[in-house]
């Protein structure tokens, strides 16, 4: 799936064919020779690249702008979400409740694609919180503060 990917964003940029070609290569090499020990015995990942891979994190954030490029700029661009935003593998949506539910937007996402389901964390009252953001809904628009999970013991270590 992400050599499809890396080669569909190598032709979109019209990549000079030398360097696509050794790029493909060598990813190609990288996600099919992608071996990892644990308890003295050796695997191979089923779906592409290991956690912890030094290029897993690229790799996945390349996956997830694909899909978003192809997939969610359509919904958003309907109107049927408002406002959407994701940073790593944290999203925020804003939806209309009239065209469409939470609970739509979360089944359509969830089928798309296997490897990417998502979980919600819905409003409470008027507030959500999103990253290190409280954000909370009155009469004038949106609030932010910051927001501290529940484990936090503001505690700061003086060296």
């Amino acid at each position: 799936m992400l050599h499809h990917i890396m080669k569909t964003f190598f032709n979109l940029k019209n990549t000079e064919k030398t360097l696509k070609q050794q790029i493909l290569q060598t990813l190609h090499t990288f996600l099919h020779q992608n071996y990892f020990q644990f308890n003295n015995s050796f695997y191979k990942p089923q779906a592409d690249v290991r956690m912890g891979s030094p290029i897993s994190g690229l790799m996945a954030e390349i996956f997830v702008q694909c899909y978003e490029n192809l997939i969610i700029i359509h919904v958003v661009e309907n109107k049927h979400i408002i406002f959407y935003t994701s940073y790593i593998d944290v999203t925020a949506v804003i939806n209309d409740h009239i065209k469409v539910t939470s609970e739509q937007i979360l089944t359509y996402t969830n089928s798309l694609h296997t490897n990417l389901q998502c979980k919600p964390t819905h409003k409470i009252n008027t507030t959500v919180h999103f990253l290190d953001l409280l954000i909370c809904r009155n009469g004038q628009g949106l609030v932010t503060n910051i927001y501290r999970k529940s484990t936090s013991t503001d505690i700061t270590l003086h060296m």
